[in-house]
């Protein structure tokens, strides 16, 4: 496909732009004027190469949290960035590794830019009418990446977002053209939030309310992640408002007395309850041979629980991860109809309507346990918001989502969550309120883009 040449220089262009703006990368052999996006057909071809959109997703928060463990031997065989990710050390502010998360968050955002700018530069009274829901779709899409990357990127390089220091605190760097030569200094922390739910309102749109490719982006997908961002703020009126809407348009739950829970992967990629799919970056240390299922964890779900089988299998004496809704050893990292279950009943029960929290958690683990038999007798504000805490670790695990809900909590709830590791004897501890919840940026950015570090 022609357009496979292209994706492939958006790919160079853009971990490019992650270092310099050099002007001779442009005056490269690559002929610009051939294989050049052209058309809204063109530029939708951009945004459906999944290999790139839809994987890659952040995974330092997973290698930091607190759901798993690796053994020192296997720790040992770790690239540095991992190693020292792993037990948050100051190291990452000096080695000269590549941070993935960071140039792959970047370049979704420059692809997405590619095509915004690509299709504003189109001749609007050239696009016809049979055209207008496919540049509508291009466009919406195109939005809802950036707008997301951006989240991903501020959970893991910014501060956790508290209103009354949002102006203040450091944000990334916008980038809304596809226009190497311009630098672009850091934002505020409040400045980067407004983009990304800018981006993704105005996305909500311009795209269908479902899609039939999940791959793709949908109305549904968009209010999920506005949910998931008005959440991850504090804005519990605005998350239950969007988690509300997506759930008008996908509400579809999986019972797991159906599955076969024995298999080696009991969940189908793209079953009924994934709005929108994506994965993880796929790492060593988050292989099945390497990440041992934290045993504290494992302990929280209950005998009747069936995703103690349908998540978990055997290791030795301890266990691993096989429950990817991506139905393979690939970390699933997209968004469920589930997750947005949990994050009404987490609205609704901090908006102080109990009992429509309390009715999404119990609609969510009736198809999680055995029989659909469970009983919920909370009916007090605090625990019930504690056992959807509880409920969100255990129904999200290894998606890379734990780590910002630690954030939020130590922040807004006063947790006092840490975090401890046992390397070779020695232990390491990361506190509530460590600075080190907040990971530098790569020092190619600090030493080629002048940023202020974290």
């Amino acid at each position: 496909m022609k357009f496979l040449k292209t994706i492939c220089f958006l790919v160079i262009a853009s971990l490019f732009l992650l270092l310099s703006c050099k002007k001779d990368f442009l005056d490269a052999k690559y002929d610009k004027r051939k294989n050049v996006p052209s058309t809204v057909k063109d530029y939708q071809a951009l945004l459906d190469n999944a290999s790139v959109l839809n994987a890659g997703q952040p995974i330092m928060g997973e290698y930091a949290g607190d759901d798993y463990e690796i053994l020192f031997p296997r720790w040992q065989n770790l690239t540095n960035l991992y190693k020292y990710t792993y037990f948050w050390s100051d190291e990452l502010e000096v080695i000269n590794d590549e941070f993935v998360d960071w140039t792959e968050g970047f370049r979704k955002i420059y692809i997405a830019n590619v095509v915004l700018d690509g299709l504003s530069s189109l001749n609007q009274n050239k696009v016809n009418v049979a055209e207008r829901n496919d540049f509508d779709n291009a466009k919406g899409g195109a939005l809802f990446y950036r707008g997301s990357c951006y989240y991903q990127l501020a959970q893991e390089f910014c501060k956790q977002y508290e209103p009354q220091l949002a102006e203040a605190d450091l944000g990334l760097p916008i980038r809304l053209t596809s226009d190497l030569n311009i630098h672009v200094d850091r934002s505020t922390l409040s400045a980067t939030y407004k983009q990304m739910l800018d981006d993704l309102q105005t996305a909500a749109v311009l795209l269908p309310a479902t899609v039939s490719v999940k791959t793709r982006p949908s109305k549904a997908a968009v209010y999920a992640m506005l949910a998931k961002v008005y959440l991850q703020m504090g804005d519990y009126a605005n998350s239950f408002k969007y988690a509300d809407s997506c759930l008008n348009l996908q509400h579809e739950l999986q019972d797991l007395n159906e599955l076969n829970l024995t298999a080696s992967f009991p969940f189908t990629m793209f079953n009924k309850e994934v709005i929108f799919h994506a994965t993880l970056y796929s790492s060593a240390g988050m292989t099945q041979s390497n990440a041992l299922v934290s045993e504290e964890l494992y302990q929280q779900y209950e005998n009747d629980d069936l995703r103690k089988i349908a998540y978990f299998k055997t290791s030795g004496d301890r266990y691993t991860f096989k429950g990817s809704f991506a139905g393979s050893a690939i970390l699933f990292g997209g968004i469920t109809t589930a997750e947005l279950f949990l994050i009404r009943a987490e609205s609704n029960v901090r908006l102080k309507n109990i009992a429509a929290g309390k009715a999404d958690l119990l609609n969510v683990l009736t198809n999680r346990y055995r029989n659909n038999n469970i009983v919920l007798g909370l009916d007090n504000q605090q625990q019930l918001l504690a056992k959807i805490k509880e409920e969100r670790r255990k129904e999200l695990v290894f998606r890379g989502i734990r780590w910002s809900d630690i954030r939020r909590y130590n922040i807004f709830d006063k947790d006092n969550i840490k975090i401890i590791r046992n390397l070779n004897g020695q232990a390491f501890e990361l506190k509530p309120m460590d600075k080190r919840f907040v990971f530098p940026f790569p020092k190619a950015a600090i030493d080629l883009g002048g940023y202020e570090n974290n």
